[in-house]
């Protein structure tokens, strides 16, 4: 680095080239010439021009031998990785749970009358309604700070109906008379629908537990307790319970609970969405702001779908489905991820020059399809899902401001939309159209085109939840009353 300076010609003190009187003498140093030197700043000594000059390419050699094998090095690890994963790997399978009772992955609706989120919320039959009321069952009304009533959906088979209430109570009720069969305390509370298989219903506690009871008597069957919190629903396929915790996916078996496989995948440590959803190849897990695909038999990551806080996920063939908060989305199990997926806060900040126009909008993958819900731009409008419908052809969605909506399956366009001043239930199909509850009154739309094909007065109050469980309708009314209606 070099350096000006002065030399005083009275007294030989060296001043700052800038300096017009001596500081220790006052000599006038208007006319003395500035001198020049070179610093080294590793020996603090003087050089010339020619040893400066032999330092820095000295340095710049180094520099770039060093750069060079950086570069060589990421080079031979990238295609060695591309190579060692598209030809050489070989991904063993994950381990399987016995299969005493063989859960398939098709369930009659979705989620369906026992529960399981892997089927489609659709009955493949007419159902004709007169609005008589054949029994009815008072809830207790518990309260869990400023929370009270169910905690879950209601779920039942040919002789029973299961619900759950906020302070971790577990009921079961006769489906033929509506009276209380048994009540059980689950002291880490139910956060998640549970699921019945046969003659067992299958849920996981809030504390990490996971459970097995028998339905007809409530007693316990087996419990395996993990050091992990379950805040999601489960899902049941060939004998193997799928659970995602906070940022774990358990595998356990369904016929004695053992644990048969445990790993890390999610490492985002945040409150997981929705329940686990799997089929025969296919499983997906999601967060609040990620969606995770995984290969069911192996546990490989295949694709990460970013997005705002996915509410429910629905697997189906060779296609999942994503369904948040502003958008509904179908991805085929082809999917991968972009490479920019894989580089922290890439696409965030990708996102937020792309909302400024000062970068194109974000590719999808060509098999995919995303259709919007949200009526703002920027999403700043959410429209806040309930449990979709799906049938061969279209997914129908409702909203908690009174909206339901047809989606083509196959391309994400609208096909109808009708918009109501009041509250709407879940909606389920069956082969008379679509049913739902809108405020106190049972409603059938057609699903072609939105129109009511039927409605009838329930008149007991807002209906909050319906479910067909072995062909009859039950009804949740205010939280407080579930009644048979025929």
């Amino acid at each position: 680095m070099e350096q000006e300076y002065k030399i005083c010609p009275r007294c030989s003190i060296e001043v700052n080239a800038n300096s017009q009187i001596c500081r220790k003498c006052l000599y006038n140093l208007r006319n003395v010439s500035v001198m020049k030197r070179v610093n080294n700043e590793q020996n603090k000594t003087f050089v010339d021009k020619a040893t400066r000059l032999k330092d820095q390419s000295n340095f710049l050699r180094k520099r770039f031998l060093f750069l060079t094998a950086i570069s060589i090095y990421f080079i031979i690890f990238i295609f060695g990785h591309l190579l060692y994963v598209t030809k050489y790997r070989i991904v063993p399978p994950l381990p399987t749970g016995s299969t005493a009772i063989a859960v398939i992955s098709d369930g009659a609706s979705w989620p369906s009358e026992y529960g399981q989120s892997t089927g489609m919320r659709s009955l493949n039959k007419n159902f004709d309604l007169n609005g008589n009321v054949l029994w009815e069952h008072q809830m207790k009304l518990p309260k869990l700070f400023n929370m009270k009533g169910l905690s879950t959906n209601i779920i039942g088979n040919k002789n029973f109906i299961i619900y759950a209430l906020v302070n971790g109570e577990l009921n079961a009720i006769s489906k033929e008379t509506g009276q209380l069969v048994w009540t059980k305390k689950v002291p880490g509370l139910l956060d998640s629908t549970p699921i019945i298989i046969e003659d067992k219903v299958y849920f996981p506690q809030r504390d990490g537990i996971m459970n097995a009871v028998e339905i007809a008597t409530g007693r316990t069957v087996w419990q395996t307790a993990t050091d992990d919190v379950f805040l999601t629903g489960i899902s049941i396929v060939d004998g193997v319970i799928y659970a995602n915790s906070l940022n774990s996916m358990y595998f356990f078996d369904v016929n004695n609970g053992d644990l048969i496989w445990s790993k890390k995948i999610q490492n985002l440590n945040e409150f997981p969405a929705t329940a686990v959803s799997a089929n025969n190849e296919i499983l997906i897990i999601s967060t609040s702001s990620i969606l995770v695909h995984i290969d069911r038999k192996t546990g490989e990551i295949l694709h990460r779908h970013r997005t705002s806080w996915v509410e429910h996920t629905y697997t189906e063939g060779d296609n999942f489905y994503v369904f948040a908060k502003n958008e509904v989305g179908s991805i085929s199990k082809e999917a991968r991820g972009y490479w920019w997926d894989k580089i922290p806060t890439l696409r965030f900040i990708w996102g937020q020059l792309m909302g400024w126009n000062m970068a194109p909008i974000i590719p999808r993958d060509d098999n995919n399809w995303i259709t919007s819900l949200g009526k703002g731009s920027l999403r700043r409008t959410i429209t806040h899902l309930k449990i979709p419908a799906v049938n061969k052809t279209s997914i129908f969605t409702a909203h908690y401001d009174g909206s339901i909506k047809s989606i083509d399956k196959t391309t994400g366009t609208f096909n109808w939309q009708v918009d109501y001043d009041n509250t709407v239930t879940d909606p389920i199909i069956t082969k008379s159209g679509l049913v739902l509850g809108i405020g106190n009154d049972l409603v059938t739309l057609d699903t072609d085109t939105g129109k009511e094909v039927n409605r009838i007065g329930i008149n007991r109050g807002k209906l909050n939840q319906i479910a067909i469980i072995d062909n009859e309708l039950i009804a949740v009314i205010d939280d407080r009353i579930i009644i048979n209606i025929d």
